[in-house]
């Protein structure tokens, strides 16, 4: 009897379980929730991670994994009423910082910039927009330095409010603010850029609108 629950919750579809569900799943023994979460958080580690830690991909992979484990872990100390994916980057970001002191790399500042929007055209519907979103974020990873590219991403890519950024990065709302201000800007800045790039030319030479 033990075999066939064993077997049916095998073949559960669990890519639809809100986060927090597994984490009580996982609390409760299930492993197959436990592999749930981890296929479903570990490369979204890693897309913050890269910038965060001062080595290579391999580094970076190193303390996603070693964040994930940690946070299985202290799972009997999570506290339900925040997402887990906000603790999980709490403890991922802390491991990047110890990362970061063990192999003496120093993290860059912010670069002083305005507020601006990003170009619409940038962001159209269509068939294109899966691969304009990817080259967003190319761009930004580019140009953008570790702790602006955290913050967009945490805003943007996970969704988290600044709120919950800023208890992952543990400062104060108004510097994610700031941060998040800066990081659009710089954005904007090299994706007009690019944008003027490749637009066609109109015979005086100007951008055509």
């Amino acid at each position: 009897m033990r075999t066939e629950s064993l077997s049916l919750l095998h073949t559960l579809d669990l890519t639809s379980v809100e986060s927090n569900d597994l984490v009580r799943r996982v609390q409760g023994g299930c492993a197959f929730s436990a592999t749930e979460l981890s296929n479903r958080y570990m490369p979204r580690l890693l897309i913050l991670l890269e910038r965060r830690v001062r080595g290579s991909r391999a580094d970076a992979e190193d303390v996603a994994q070693d964040s994930m484990v940690k946070a299985f872990q202290e799972l009997d100390r999570f506290d339900f009423q925040y997402r887990f994916s906000t603790w999980l980057y709490t403890i991922a970001i802390r491991r990047a910082i110890d990362f970061n002191r063990k192999v003496k790399r120093r993290i860059p500042a912010d670069s002083d910039a305005s507020l601006d929007q990003i170009p619409a055209r940038l962001v159209s519907n269509g068939e294109e927009l899966s691969q304009r979103v990817d080259n967003v974020w190319r761009v930004a990873r580019a140009v953008l330095v570790e702790s602006q590219y955290s913050v967009l991403w945490l805003k943007y890519g996970e969704a988290l409010s600044v709120a919950e950024i800023a208890a992952v990065l543990s400062k104060s709302q108004i510097v994610i603010r700031v941060q998040l201000h800066r990081a659009r800007a710089k954005l904007t800045k090299e994706l007009k850029r690019k944008d003027r790039e490749y637009l066609p030319q109109s015979e005086s030479g100007n951008p055509t609108s």
